[in-house]
């Protein structure tokens, strides 16, 4: 999906039988398109393709799916396998990392232990690396350097947030002020690592969400500056989350997901898009000068998997 999306524009809303249907395409999707039992991997950069941070995001997603009522061919099993192949790091390493030849950060450590903590008790020096990234104005970076990589990124903060969360780690008044205050005026947050401030904006909502934040029933923005268009299916799928987070399931998160399911395809997956952006890390502020490289899901998984985690939230009405 490119450009701009218009309410105008919107089709019909979207009813349980539709999301369901669709949830249940999407899992399958991503279940038939798996590099190995309960593996995935996309995004082809210099470092290589991605691994272990697309695997624990679409089994993160999976997950949620399948506590959601989601039934696919070898869900259960492919859950299984994912919690096996993520195992626990080896000695000297903390982590878990966009592939394992990349090194931990703090990112794809938080999405993994997401889905493992749900499972199983994780090391505590998994929960100690995660804890060393917060910075002190109560944020979190990915790595600890260089640069810009290694300052609090809104983007990353309330994943890591979430993560030390699930597992009993208290989250401190200064992380939650630094959610709060990284918000921009027309209610997105920014994205170190995105093209967009859609994927910010749904996981620092669910965050605030999960601490008992009042969300402002602020309406999302569709339109206008360029960090605020819908210009990916991802982008689409993370503002249906946040409309959900905000507004609840009205007519109007229907009628923007009745448009997400229009960009399905056949075979159950969603496109990929230039979302990823490999920020420099000499720039500190990509949301005002953006630099670095834009990358794509070839494969679709990331995006399916952001769909399905938001389908399949709207059918329990209970965003996780």
């Amino acid at each position: 999906m490119s450009g701009t999306a218009h309410v105008a524009t919107l089709p019909g809303p979207a009813d349980p039988d539709d999301l369901r249907r669709g949830a249940h395409a999407a899992a399958q999707f991503l279940l038939d398109h798996s590099a190995a039992p309960g593996a995935w991997q996309d995004y082809l950069l210099p470092v290589g393709a991605s691994t272990e941070w697309v695997t624990a995001h679409v089994a993160g997603a999976l997950a949620v799916a399948a506590a959601a009522g989601v039934r696919a061919d070898g869900l259960l099993r492919a859950l299984d396998h994912a919690d096996e192949h993520l195992t626990e790091p080896p000695p000297g390493v903390d982590g878990w990392g966009f592939n394992a030849g990349a090194g931990p950060d703090a990112d794809s450590t938080a999405v993994a232990l997401m889905f493992l903590s749900a499972r199983r008790a994780v090391p505590e020096r998994v929960l100690d690396f995660l804890a060393a990234h917060r910075r002190p104005d109560g944020g979190y970076a990915t790595y600890t350097g260089p640069g810009g990589w290694g300052d609090s990124h809104p983007c990353v903060t309330p994943v890591v947030a979430l993560a030390l969360r699930g597992t009993g780690r208290r989250v401190g008044a200064q992380t939650v002020a630094y959610i709060r205050t990284s918000r921009l005026d027309d209610g997105t947050w920014p994205s170190y690592w995105w093209r967009g401030s859609h994927y910010a904006t749904y996981w620092n909502l669910l965050f605030l969400r999960s601490v008992g934040a009042r969300l402002t029933r602020q309406a999302p923005v569709i339109g206008g500056r360029e960090s605020a268009r819908i210009c990916s299916s991802l982008d689409l799928a993370c503002l249906v989350g946040a409309m959900h987070l905000r507004l609840g399931l009205v007519p109007s998160t229907c009628r923007v997901a009745g448009l997400l399911m229009t960009r399905q395809r056949a075979d159950g997956g969603f496109d990929g898009g230039l979302d990823l952006r490999v920020t420099h890390h000499d720039c500190r502020d990509p949301w005002h000068r953006p630099s670095g490289q834009l990358y794509r899901d070839d494969e679709g998984l990331l995006t399916t998997a952001m769909v399905l985690r938001v389908l399949a939230t709207l059918l329990t009405g209970t965003p996780r």
